[in-house]
C-alpha cells in the first residue's frame, strides 16, 4: 500500500516551466474518451504528464497550505492543482484561487491521460490516492475560510468533495473504466469495440451501452485472441466490431458466433485495430454471447 513517488532532480534551467497546472491536456484526455486519437505527439504529451506527476503529486501535505478549502488531512496524498517548480507565482493569489486545493475531478482527468500515455504506475498511484481519501470514514476538515466549513462529507466513498457535497466533478472516475478497457462506442452507427491498456492478455471488465450493459472478456494465447461480448441487461444493436490486436501482428483468420451459431463479417485493419462488419445488422439481447475469435501471424 505505499505510494510510489519519483524524487525529482533539480530542475535544470533548459526545461523552465512557468507553472505547472493539473488540466494543462484535459482536451486530449476528453478527444481520447470520445475515439477521436491524440491531437498533439504522444511523446509530447507523456512528457507533460510526467512533468505534471514530478511536480504536483504528493504523498502527504505535512507543512503544506490548502487553501481556501482544505480536501486532504496532512496525512493524504493526493495531486494539488498548480505548482511553480522554479518559483515565480502570479500575484495577486486571487487570481487563481484554487491552486493549493486537491480536488479528484481533476486528478481522475490526468491519472487516465497518463495511463494512455503509458505512464500506468504514475496514473494507478494517483487514483489510490484519491481512493485512500474517500474509503469510507467520515471526517470533517477545517477550512481557511469559515464559510467552507460545512462541507462535512470528507471520507465518503460516494460522494466526493469538490465545490459542493456530491459535486458532478468527481463523475470523471468512469472515464478510469473507459480508458483503462479501451471502450469506443458509437450508437446510431451501431459500433462497439475495445482495446484493452488495462491487462490486455486477460482482460474482463463492465461495458454499458445506450440500452443495455454487460461483461467484456479479452484472453490472449498462442497468437489467438478471444473476444467475448455477454449481455446482461437490455438491447445491443450491432453493426461494427473494433478490436485492438499487438503492434507488428496480422489477421489471419476471423470467426464471429452468437450463441454458437456463426455469423457472416468481413474484416480490415484500420490504425493498429481490426474493425469487422457484420452483414447484415444485428441486435443483441440479455442472456446472449457474442464471441470473436481472431487468428494472428507475428
Amino acid at each position: 500500500g505505499e505510494y510510489y513517488i519519483q524524487i525529482p532532480d533539480p530542475v535544470p534551467r533548459r526545461d523552465y516551466l512557468t507553472g505547472c497546472y493539473i488540466d494543462q491536456m484535459l482536451g486530449q484526455w476528453w478527444a481520447l474518451q470520445i475515439d477521436l486519437g491524440w491531437l498533439y505527439p504522444p511523446k509530447h504529451v507523456q512528457s507533460a504528464m510526467s512533468a505534471l506527476f514530478r511536480y504536483n503529486f504528493r504523498t502527504d501535505f505535512h507543512g503544506i497550505e490548502q487553501t481556501p478549502r482544505v480536501f486532504c488531512a496532512e496525512y493524504d496524498a493526493g495531486m494539488v492543482q498548480g505548482t511553480w517548480p522554479l518559483g515565480g507565482r502570479p500575484k495577486p493569489i486571487h487570481s487563481i484561487l484554487y491552486t493549493e486545493e486537491i480536488m479528484s475531478g481533476f486528478e481522475y482527468c490526468a491519472a487516465c491521460l497518463m495511463i494512455e500515455s503509458g505512464l500506468m504506475r504514475e496514473g494507478f498511484t494517483v487514483l489510490k490516492a484519491a481512493a485512500d481519501r474517500y474509503d469510507g470514514r467520515l471526517r470533517t476538515l477545517p477550512s481557511r475560510r469559515k464559510k467552507f466549513d460545512s462541507w462535512g462529507y470528507s471520507g465518503n466513498p460516494f460522494g466526493d468533495d469538490e465545490c459542493g457535497k456530491f459535486y458532478a466533478r468527481a463523475m470523471a472516475i468512469w472515464s478510469v473504466l473507459i480508458t483503462c478497457q479501451g471502450f469506443h462506442y458509437d450508437g446510431p452507427a451501431g459500433l462497439i469495440g475495445f482495446d484493452p491498456l488495462w491487462k490486455p492478455d486477460d482482460h474482463t471488465s463492465f461495458f454499458t451501452t445506450a440500452e443495455g450493459w454487460g461483461l467484456f472478456t479479452q484472453k490472449r494465447e498462442d497468437n489467438v485472441q478471444h473476444e467475448i461480448l455477454e449481455l446482461s441487461y437490455g438491447q445491443l444493436r450491432l453493426r461494427t466490431l473494433s478490436f485492438g490486436i499487438p503492434q507488428g501482428t496480422k489477421l489471419s483468420k476471423l470467426h464471429v458466433t452468437l450463441d454458437g451459431k456463426p455469423l457472416p463479417a468481413k474484416e480490415r485493419i484500420e490504425k493498429g485495430r481490426v474493425l469487422i462488419t457484420l452483414d447484415t445488422d444485428l441486435t443483441i439481447h440479455a442472456g446472449q454471447t457474442l464471441k470473436v475469435v481472431l487468428s494472428l501471424n507475428p
